[in-house]
């Protein structure tokens, strides 16, 4: 192969040694143009060539270097090119892009800003000029340009949808709506659009026009998994936990690597009470993600009721430790905390679950309600019992129904509460017990 290459090459070269300078270049772009890139460097680099045409060789080994992938070589030539001719719009162009390959975003941008000083910039180099500031994080100076792009050709899908983008990542949803909406109208086809602005519609809370913007998505592309998700996830918020299940499921089938899907489709499972696929499920999410609380506090809640109840304190104790300070969720999981120790008869743990709870919530007097119960029903002290269930009363009523077994009816809560302190009084009286 070698061989070969470097007889072709003396071929070219014994006719090239006597050409005019017109016909190399000619003769070194039809090799660009055949794709024969390893032979157009080493032509470039054998012949002597006339300064007149310089700048042109070295544009073309870069040319040759960028197709082969070898950027930096290929900046190296185009610098060269620009600098013997800065008049050059490609040349400058060049060097510009294999400065964004190289990952050398501010230089490229000064590069292009000066085609921009010099009225050399075009749509297209506007356009890469914009995406670098995009890159950049700059999305104020992307946005102008975009919008002066747009002044001449109101009606470009692209600059619309990169619009919307901009303005979506300096969270201006109802601008990047209005851009994605309109690129929407363009092209209806791009299923990315739909994505965006259902998004857009559910942080705004507004599921009716989210959910109409996604239908017209899955007209296009039935199995996309960004839609998926999105549309499973409304399921969820909606309590179509079923439908839910069905579309995380479908999505799971595309990537079950992602952290969103599993979350989502194990308690979407949880919530259909299908604690083993829920249990499982979370668990794999947690893998993928064991910084999240709420997997963490969900997969717990599987484990208790699919009778994991030793390793679901776990990861219970391991919400706790995740958990936001968010009193409210904290005490959701101290209670369940509390309810599992007591299935495992460890009553004095419940009770140190239940202190906690009731710190994160000083107002909601149930808990002393249930803290009286474990002294009462479980540890048989019904002095401490009743101090407990006084605490209660004195909080006022809270309205709650409990079921009488004694009556086979419901009553409230609170005279539920006062039967069973005369009954306890009672008891310890008989007891001689009751000071």
């Amino acid at each position: 192969m070698i061989k070969r290459l470097w007889i072709s090459c003396l071929c070219l070269l014994i006719g090239l040694w006597s050409a005019e300078a017109q016909d190399v270049v000619h003769s070194i772009k039809m090799l660009l143009l055949e794709d024969r890139f390893e032979e157009v460097i080493l032509v470039t680099d054998t012949i002597a060539v006339a300064d007149s045409i310089q700048d042109e060789i070295f544009y073309f080994r870069g040319r040759a270097y960028q197709a082969l992938l070898s950027y930096d070589r290929a900046y190296h030539y185009y610098y060269f090119a620009a600098a013997l001719d800065s008049n050059s719009i490609s040349y400058r162009v060049a060097v510009g892009q294999m400065l964004a390959k190289l990952g050398r975003s501010r230089e490229a941008i000064e590069v292009y800003e000066g085609l921009r000083a010099d009225s050399l910039a075009g749509t297209q180099q506007l356009a890469e000029l914009a995406s670098l500031y995009s890159l950049r994080k700059d999305y104020k100076s992307s946005l102008e340009i975009y919008h002066h792009l747009l002044s001449y050709d109101s009606l470009n899908y692209f600059f619309l949808k990169q619009a919307g983008n901009c303005y979506e990542d300096l969270n201006q949803a109802d601008s990047a709506l209005n851009f994605f909406k309109s690129a929407f109208e363009l092209n209806p086809a791009d299923v990315y659009l739909t994505h965006h602005i259902t998004n857009i519609y559910l942080k705004k809370q507004d599921l009716e026009n989210a959910i109409y913007s996604m239908q017209k998505g899955f007209v296009y592309d039935t199995n996309n998994i960004d839609l998926l998700k999105l549309r499973g996830y409304i399921w969820l918020l909606t309590s179509q936990f079923e439908m839910a299940v069905w579309d995380l499921e479908k999505a799971r089938a595309q990537d079950s690597n992602s952290v969103f899907i599993m979350k989502y489709l194990g308690l979407s499972y949880h919530e259909v009470k299908a604690f083993d696929e829920a249990r499982e499920t979370l668990r794999r999410a947690f893998l993928l993600d064991s910084t999240d609380a709420e997997i963490a506090f969900f997969l717990a809640s599987s484990l208790r009721w699919s009778k994991h109840e030793e390793e679901s304190i776990i990861y219970f104790n391991k919400s706790i430790e995740l958990q936001q300070p968010d009193p409210d969720d904290l005490k959701k999981v101290y209670l369940q905390l509390a309810e599992l120790y007591k299935v495992l008869h460890r009553f004095d743990e419940a009770l140190e679950s239940y202190d906690p709870a009731q710190v994160c919530d000083p107002e909601d007097n149930v808990i002393w309600f249930k803290i009286g119960q474990v002294y009462d029903h479980n540890l048989n002290q019904k002095k401490v019992a009743i101090e407990y269930y006084e605490k209660y009363l004195d909080k006022g009523p809270t309205g709650q129904q409990l079921f009488n077994t004694a009556e086979g009816k419901s009553s409230s809560l609170e005279q539920q509460v006062k039967e069973r302190i005369d009954k306890l009084k009672e008891d310890l009286f008989f007891e001689n017990q009751l000071e």
